[in-house]
């Protein structure tokens, strides 16, 4: 966003990006060797997606037993019963794709999917701690980042 833009609205960087839905780009690496492993498009989890979130917390909800809703609903859960809960409906919402960086991962896991995705981040699960802290903090969906990452 131009200082020129800024200067006509300066309540302008609390709007909505495009890459709330659209997403960007987040890379994983190895903790030890820093080599690139993978990349996994995220949208927002939040924000301009909060209503996503509801639907789909809502229709996987649906599909628990009544006494673990009721006991969700309370607090008194399962908390591995919550977590899964939470974990899906973060793949759904927002996780986009991914692109496979390391042979072995490609060869393992293949194509993008939901399912695929969700296996992966319930057997790492501190991957998905990294993916969801970096889908919940605003400034990596910023104006700014979305147009260095397409080069706009």
């Amino acid at each position: 966003m131009s200082k020129n833009e800024l200067q006509k609205d300066p309540l302008a960087v609390f709007a909505a990006s495009e890459a709330e839905t659209e997403g960007v780009m987040v890379d994983v690496e190895h903790p030890v060797t820093g080599e690139l492993l993978m990349r996994w498009k995220i949208a927002r989890f939040g924000g301009q997606n909060n209503a996503q979130i509801i639907r789909e917390e809502r229709k996987l909800k649906g599909k628990l037993t009544q006494g673990q809703r009721r006991a969700i609903d309370a607090g008194s859960a399962d908390p591995e019963i919550v977590q899964r809960l939470n974990r899906q409906v973060f793949v759904r919402v927002s996780c986009l794709g991914w692109e496979l960086v390391h042979p072995a991962l490609k060869e393992r896991y293949g194509d993008f999917s939901h399912e695929a995705a969700d296996k992966i981040l319930e057997a790492y699960p501190r991957m998905y701690d990294q993916l969801s802290e970096q889908a919940m903090e605003e400034q990596n969906y910023a104006s700014d980042v979305l147009e260095e990452q397409t080069g706009n």
